[in-house]
């Protein structure tokens, strides 16, 4: 089968607008099923057998965020591959607080319910919704809902990993890939790296987030702190891609204070899986990434920029395209 964005977005957004009212029916009807079933207070108060407690609660609570956010670096990295058919600002925006943030809540709420509800009353614990719709009496329900569950795992990996991989590895030589060899690619890796060892363990899961996280987490400080802090939010596009010789702090085409202050974010993000004393810090690899990125770049680029200010007066000064968001 090959992937759905291969043919295009267009076949991938007609795909995702038929399949998202089905996703909210079988998760939402799932999640009524079960508070049905085990009562919504007995749900809130379930603890799963062999929990481990103690700790910091708000670093583990960190963790998990740190895990969530990971899943998403690719695509935070890669945004403008999703928001560049927007109308407006306002409209990307609206379509990714709703897209993401009220729907993460929502099925987090559902998922609990419903794993945690079905546990209550099966008098067994259980961690896979596909386990759960096995159990069901109706034949049609559990095949609707397992159909379900598979078309949206794929729709979901074409989005949120097949769109940027395939854009960054035919940027790669622009000459010679489009993105479709660069999805065709990106789905040959995907195949070899195995990804389903990665739902082995909990280790192994919290470990490749870890390592994403401490990978992409500095991609976006930098970015961050250069569109914010040194260009203000102003850019001017035609320039970027018609004029490379206005930006004079590019040394053939390379920022190399970026490229530096990456690799050093990353280095200091993963720490921890090479140092047991600074496992905390991989911990949060994501955000230690950002924040350390972010402030390493914008302190030196501002110095480079005060010791250079040449190298910056036509992208400030002359802007013919500018973006303020």
């Amino acid at each position: 089968m090959l992937p759905l964005d291969l043919v295009g977005g267009g076949v991938l957004n007609k795909f995702t607008a038929i399949l998202n009212p089905c996703i909210y029916i079988v998760f939402g009807g799932m999640a009524i099923w079960a508070i049905y079933l085990a009562g919504f207070g007995n749900i809130v108060h379930y603890v799963p057998a062999n929990v481990q407690t103690g700790g910091n609660s708000l670093f583990l609570f960190l963790v998990v965020i740190n895990a969530v956010v990971a899943v998403w670096a690719a695509p935070a990295v890669s945004a403008s591959d999703f928001t560049q058919n927007a109308k407006n600002f306002k409209a990307q925006a609206t379509g990714q607080t709703f897209g993401l943030a009220v729907a993460y809540v929502l099925f987090a709420v559902a998922s609990v319910c419903i794993l945690a509800g079905a546990s209550i009353h099966y008098g067994t614990e259980t961690w896979n919704v596909l386990d759960i719709v096995q159990k069901w009496d109706s034949l049609f329900a559990s095949i609707f809902a397992v159909l379900v569950i598979l078309m949206t795992t794929i729709s979901t990996n074409a989005t949120g990993n097949i769109i940027p991989a395939g854009y960054q590895i035919a940027a790669i030589f622009p000459k010679k890939l489009t993105y479709k060899h660069g999805v065709m690619i990106a789905s040959i890796i995907s195949v070899l790296i195995c990804p389903w060892k990665l739902m082995e363990n909990q280790a192994s899961i919290y470990l490749f987030l870890d390592i994403i996280g401490g990978i992409l987490g500095p991609v976006i400080g930098v970015m961050l702190a250069h569109y914010f802090i040194i260009m203000k939010r102003n850019i001017n596009l035609d320039s970027l891609y018609t004029e490379p010789g206005q930006f004079s702090y590019y040394k053939n085409g390379f920022n190399s204070l970026a490229f530096i202050v990456t690799i050093v974010a990353v280095i200091i993000s993963l720490s921890g899986k090479f140092i047991p004393a600074l496992e905390p810090v991989s911990r949060l690899s994501w955000f230690v990434g950002v924040i350390v990125a972010f402030g390493a770049y914008a302190f030196f680029a501002s110095l480079h920029r005060k010791k250079n200010p040449s190298f910056y007066e036509d992208t400030t000064e002359k802007l013919e395209t500018e973006i303020n968001i």
